[in-house]
């Protein structure tokens, strides 16, 4: 693998050296991409989002692209806008305003003594692209109570997605898409949540 490195990025200078100039950096973003319709009974709760957790490979500027076996592909001129981990828990929150129908969504991190109904947050395993344009977000995510003390629930999930190869405005926007499906869920498994806790005190 070293080797291999090696000689990419050697290959990469000498293509640099005879252009001239490197090639135009680019920038991308996620967005919310959830328009679906509410779920029921969430519209008055608190929500407390975050903290997301990504890996190390993934918190970078740049976009990581996974290639086979045990390649991985940084894209040194395809670039995010914004912090990745801090763009990822924005857009969680802001698709789960759509989901929940709560206008009472508070990202992480807060004040001292801050206080919910609920909280949310995950450690991201996978969230990248492959070299065919298929996204794959892979998360391990929690509900717990207000305080921050109970698990309620828990989940792992997979969220898969599509775009064209080499299309990076696609593949964010695949980014995003499997986040909005992310968060239906969450959406879901909270309003279940509500309902048992209501029914149990």
């Amino acid at each position: 693998m070293k080797a291999l490195w090696t000689v990419t990025l050697a290959t990469a200078v000498l293509s640099l050296g005879a252009c001239g100039s490197s090639p135009p950096t680019r920038y991308f973003t996620l967005d919310a991409s959830n328009g679906g319709s509410p779920v029921t009974g969430l519209s008055d709760v608190s929500i407390g989002v975050g903290p997301f957790m990504l890996p190390d490979l993934l918190d970078r500027p740049q976009i990581v692209v996974r290639g086979s076996g045990n390649e991985v592909i940084i894209n040194e001129f395809e670039r995010w806008a914004d912090d990745i981990n801090t763009r990822f828990q924005a857009v969680v929150a802001q698709n789960l305003v759509v989901a929940t129908g709560s206008k009472h969504i508070y990202e992480h991190p807060w004040r001292n003594n801050f206080s919910t109904d609920y909280r949310i947050l995950g450690t991201v395993d996978e969230f990248a692209a492959n070299t065919s344009g298929a996204v794959r977000l892979k998360i391990r995510w929690v509900i717990q109570d207000g305080e921050g003390e109970e698990v309620l629930a828990t989940r792992e999930g997979v969220y898969t997605e599509s775009a064209d190869a080499d299309q990076y405005g696609q593949i964010a926007a695949a980014m995003s898409r499997a986040i909005g499906a992310m968060a239906t869920e969450m959406a879901g498994v909270l309003a279940e949540t509500a309902a048992t806790t209501s029914s149990s005190d």
